[in-house]
């Protein structure tokens, strides 16, 4: 499994994992009353809702987080068990 950091979509980080030759990706996203929504600029410090979207060939999952962005990656690094880069500030 390889893992890439890039830009993402609706405002999160994302992870692209590969296994077995099927492109699938990870990405931290922020929520708005449960539900994804796209920030103009970088949600302030204090956001705290957000989903872990796990995603690939033929499954879409979301893990609902209450807590920082921070909170969320560790979280995330817990579920893959390996350390994600950092998220710049």
């Amino acid at each position: 499994m390889a893992g890439r950091t890039g830009d993402a979509m609706a405002g999160g980080r994302e992870l692209s994992l590969r296994d077995n030759g099927d492109p699938g990706y990870v990405a931290i996203v922020p929520l708005k009353d449960g539900k994804p929504f796209k920030y103009k600029i970088k949600p302030e410090i204090w956001h705290n809702e957000w989903a872990i979207k796990f995603a690939g060939v033929g499954f879409d999952t979301l893990i609902f987080i209450r807590g920082t962005l921070q909170e969320a990656k560790r979280y995330l690094d817990m579920l893959i068990g390996f350390d994600t880069p950092e998220i710049p500030q």
